[in-house]
């Protein structure tokens, strides 16, 4: 129970730090800054979308390879993110060691691959256009 209570206190402190950085952009020191920021997010909403719907199409696949892991879904998504995003731990290795043999870890080297290399690179290329795009407009 109290565990709950700190992790929903922690959701309520990084709500509230949105609502106080969207306050900031009626000023004049940030202000133009934080709309920039704001309306460049919303140009990449698309590449947003993408990236979400990869990630849980290889979490879907790793879901149906992990049938005999105790683990449950928290577990196997946290593993993945930390794995497909950050590619710097040991979860890439559990996720290649333990789920479908060969075949998972031939689905993890693509999966790494295209998060880490491709659609990485390209989210920031594009968040940086519409960045540039929305500084000029702000």
């Amino acid at each position: 129970h109290g565990d709950n209570m700190r992790a929903l206190l922690g959701i309520v402190i990084i709500l509230r730090s949105f609502k106080l950085i969207m306050l900031f952009r009626y000023g004049d020191l940030f202000g133009e800054g934080i709309l920039a920021v704001y309306n460049a997010l919303q140009g990449v909403m698309t590449m947003l979308t993408i990236m979400a719907a990869l990630f849980f199409a290889f979490a879907m696949a790793f879901c149906a390879m992990n049938t005999g892991s105790d683990s449950g879904a928290e577990v196997l998504l946290v593993t993945m993110y930390r794995g497909l995003m950050l590619g710097d731990d040991d979860s890439v290795d559990l996720m290649s060691n333990v789920w479908g043999g060969q075949i998972g870890s031939g689905l993890t080297v693509a999966g790494t691959c295209v998060f880490s290399v491709y659609l990485l690179n390209i989210m920031i290329a594009v968040l940086t256009a519409e960045y540039d795009k929305a500084d000029r407009n702000a």
